[in-house]
């Protein structure tokens, strides 16, 4: 992995029961707009990388795989 390709996480995401469902609801703003998920002492804006991946890997996941 090269530091811009999320995809095996997204797979790992995909493989993991509940996985996808755990970080789309952890990993929501607070009312400054950071996420919660993240930490509020890391200040991490949201959307982070987190959630981005576990919106990719729920559309992967209904999808086939090639």
């Amino acid at each position: 992995m090269d530091g811009g390709d999320l995809s095996p996480v997204v797979e790992f995401m995909v493989s993991q029961p509940g996985m996808i469902e755990r970080v789309l609801a952890e990993h929501i703003p607070d009312a400054a707009g950071d996420c919660i998920g993240c930490g509020g002492q890391m200040r991490v804006k949201w959307k982070c990388v987190h959630y981005e991946c576990a919106v990719l890997a729920r559309d992967r996941r209904g999808r086939p795989r090639p």
